[in-house]
């Protein structure tokens, strides 16, 4: 695997955090930091997150498209896999 992988969750979030920080600053929205408070929330949620996508039908990267280089689905997409899930 690579070594976004290799790191501690918590490290991986506490810079994904980070990145986003940047990104929200340069389109110009002031933000508040509290990076840690969003590690530990995200440590809870993307765990039982990652178990339930496949059972829906999704992969990690169409649930969080900036571990993908490919586009998020868009809401179309998403309601047609979840009728065609339903009906497995």
């Amino acid at each position: 695997m690579g070594d976004q992988n290799a790191a501690a969750p918590g490290q991986r979030y506490e810079a994904i955090y980070a990145a986003a920080l940047d990104r929200l600053r340069r389109a110009g929205i002031d933000v508040q930091p509290n990076g840690k408070s969003y590690a530990d929330q995200r440590g809870q949620w993307e765990p039982l997150v990652r178990r339930v996508a496949p059972t829906l039908g999704f992969e990690m990267d169409e649930i969080d498209c900036r571990r993908s280089p490919n586009r998020a689905p868009t809401s179309d997409e998403v309601q047609t896999r979840g009728r065609q899930n339903s009906r497995s």
